[in-house]
């Protein structure tokens, strides 16, 4: 495990993030993608399955605005928060998700998977901690098939709240482009797991990459 303060202007996220998804191949040294801004989500999603939540994958590229959110009320305790993601247009992807209100418990786990025209790739759970001073701690860096993965959480830099993501990037190649990829939050803890409850929300699910 590793330990370190968090940095409120950047997401931690291993050069696993990219500048844009355009024709051109993007640098070697990919940008960070940013936390999005509560105000840019759209209108909300009252009865939305906080479970299954359908998120289009988004690329600002060089426009520099936040990445869009699709907000969910929840409405009850609920351990398990889970996206699907479409229209992916990158060989990677970073999801997650923002939570307006209060900060949940921790620790939770965070997972991003996707599949290929070829063969498919998954995070598995990392495990996520932080402490009311503000320290994170997760696991190391994992990898699959080619992919590395990192995760993160830190406050939101563009409104109240708090946000956990995870990022996913392989290499280039053929047929590197996930045709599906889905990302998902879980409450951890090794004595009984505290749900997520509505005053964690309403909770912004994000995925894509942006260069602010």
């Amino acid at each position: 495990m590793r330990r370190r303060r968090l940095l409120p202007l950047a997401v931690s996220v291993i050069a696993l993030t990219a500048a844009s998804c355009s024709t051109t191949p993007p640098p070697p040294s990919l940008p960070s993608p940013s936390p999005p801004a509560v105000s840019e989500r759209p209108s909300g999603s009252p009865g939305t399955d906080p479970d299954h939540v359908v998120v289009v994958f988004d690329s600002p590229g060089a426009d520099p605005r936040p990445l869009k959110e699709t907000p969910v009320a929840l409405t009850g305790p609920t351990t398990h928060l889970g996206m699907t993601i479409t229209d992916l247009s990158y060989r990677g992807v970073v999801c997650g998700f923002t939570f307006t209100g209060t900060r949940p418990t921790s620790p939770v786990t965070i997972a991003v998977a996707g599949k290929l025209k070829a063969g498919a790739f998954t995070s598995g759970e990392v495990l996520i901690r932080w402490s009311d001073a503000g320290v994170v701690e997760t696991g190391q860096v994992q990898s699959d098939n080619g992919w590395s993965f990192s995760a993160d959480a830190y406050p939101n830099r563009n409104g109240p709240g708090w946000a956990v993501s995870i990022g996913a990037v392989t290499g280039e190649g053929d047929d590197v482009i996930p045709t599906a990829a889905s990302c998902t939050l879980k409450a951890a803890g090794s004595s009984g797991a505290a749900p997520f409850v509505p005053a964690n929300g309403p909770v912004g699910y994000w995925a894509g990459f942006a260069t602010r």
